[in-house]
């Protein structure tokens, strides 16, 4: 099959299969595909939110100490292909063909990023279309498209014969497809939410526990500061595996100056900067680091300090507390539930103190959106909401009905109150009673938006915001 054909075969696979939530089907496809994970130096990286960040940050690192570096996300922003990434370090500035590299360029720190090749994809989901035919024949159950996705990952990583593999979890730990990895050599952990409740858990307790599950005897572990349940439950996983954990710590970052283009602070005595904005990114860097620095114990010795301050400092990640325009002011961020939008407010309050904004949101049927808009709605000046594509996505009439109640209602006052660097409690949309309005479409919105002062922030579902990248033609 072709490249085109392969995405119909995967499309047509989510469709039909969905999410199942045993190891098995994945075990035995990738047993017949030879195992290739078990050719690969893996890092594994499982939470709620910043696996993403987190997971850049470490492997620009990697790739400007000299390592080539195997990347596996999702859910992809902007295209499928962003799912499977190789990420090397050129020294000299040359000038790649832009078929070869999708991010960096000839001005940055060197750092280069391919995706995998639609003759790659094809490749490869032909090769395992034919395996999975034969489980069927056998009777046997058959794995579902993040499985086969994640084969694909392994096969392509060690046909490029990476250094390091980085390898987030899809949605859990214990029984995420990536869990097959037998050895990591890292497991590493953003901050653990509240997401996908009905199927990891309703507390926090039960999520974390979910995501623990990708401990292994035999490997390290870093973990930025969790909640005070998560981190107790992480520390007696640790303690019964035996397993060495390093915990970033966020009252070691001091002397913090938050800018847009880039934020400067210190970190053990360290004065770091990156130039991804976002007060949450700033933990994610300090893991990162704490990573980095425990791999360069493991052998990894040509990490220097050099190589991570100049990594951090060039570092993206799409979708983040990204600025995508100066004329109208817009802002991007992922921000999907609760856990996200409270930081996307604090980092709004930091960022622009005593300022409302114009929203622009979409939400999936299954997250707390109530809870997100009670957290989010004292920052709003207008709200425009948009539907995300698929079954998921909740109507942006619905969303609509369900912010007018909140404001009815009145938002909760203990969430997210304003940082000390405010000047003033912003005047929300609930005191203005400002246009509360759905949209035919994400572009719909943004044209509105242009007519209004208000900086916009566009949040929700990460599903819909490539149609921002776009509007925008970036």
């Amino acid at each position: 099959m072709d490249y085109q054909e392969a995405i119909a075969y995967i499309t047509e696979l989510q469709e039909r299969k969905g999410s199942e939530y045993s190891l098995e089907p994945m075990q035995r496809l990738c047993t017949m595909a030879g195992r290739p994970d078990r050719a690969l130096s893996t890092v594994h990286i499982a939470g709620t939110n910043g696996k993403g960040s987190i997971g850049t940050y470490l492997s620009h690192i990697l790739a400007r100490a000299g390592y080539t570096v195997g990347r596996y996300v999702s859910p992809a922003l902007l295209e499928y292909r962003e799912r499977i990434q190789r990420v090397w370090y050129e020294p000299e500035e040359t000038v790649a063909d832009s078929d070869d590299v999708e991010q960096g360029k000839p001005s940055d720190n060197g750092v280069k990023t391919r995706y995998v090749s639609e003759r790659e994809v094809a490749e490869n989901i032909t090769r395992l279309q034919n395996l999975v035919e034969q489980m069927a024949e056998q009777g046997l159950q058959t794995p579902t498209a993040f499985e086969m996705e994640t084969v694909m990952a392994f096969l392509v990583m060690k046909q490029w014969q990476v250094d390091v593999a980085v390898i987030e979890c899809g949605m859990g730990g214990r029984t995420d497809a990536t869990n097959i990895i037998e050895s990591p050599i890292l497991c590493l952990f953003a901050h653990i939410g509240r997401d996908h409740t009905c199927f990891l858990g309703d507390t926090i307790a039960e999520i974390a526990a979910e995501k623990y599950g990708i401990l292994k005897s035999g490997t390290s572990v870093v973990s930025v500061k969790q909640d005070i349940i998560a981190e107790a439950l992480l520390q007696e996983k640790c303690k019964e595996l035996a397993l060495p954990l390093v915990m970033a710590e966020p009252e070691m970052i001091t002397d913090i100056h938050y800018d847009m283009d880039v934020t400067s602070f210190r970190y053990r005595g360290s004065v770091l900067e990156i130039g991804q904005a976002g007060t949450f990114q700033i933990e994610n860097a300090t893991a990162a680091v704490e990573a980095a620095h425990v791999l360069r114990k493991q052998g990894y010795t040509n990490i220097t300090e050099t190589a991570i301050r100049d990594a951090l400092r060039w570092s993206r990640w799409q979708g983040r507390f990204e600025r995508v325009s100066k004329t109208p002011y817009v802002i991007v961020d992922g921000a999907h539930n609760p856990q996200a939008a409270t930081e996307l407010r604090r980092s709004l309050e930091v960022y622009f103190p005593g300022e409302c904004f114009t929203f622009v949101c979409g939400v999936f049927r299954d997250k707390e959106y109530i809870q997100i808009m009670d957290i989010l709605l004292p920052l709003a000046a207008r709200i425009y909401t948009v539907t995300p594509p698929g079954e998921r996505g909740l109507p942006a009439e619905e969303l609509v009905e369900n912010v007018k109640t909140c404001i009815t209602r009145g938002t909760n006052p203990a969430l997210g109150q304003p940082q000390e660097s405010s000047s003033k409690m912003p005047e929300g949309l609930p005191e203005q009673g400002k246009t509360v309005r759905a949209c035919t479409s994400v572009a719909e919105a943004l044209e509105r938006v242009a007519q209004e002062r208000e900086r916009t922030i566009v949040f929700g579902s990460l599903s819909f915001l490539h149609e921002v990248y776009e509007y925008f033609a970036l």
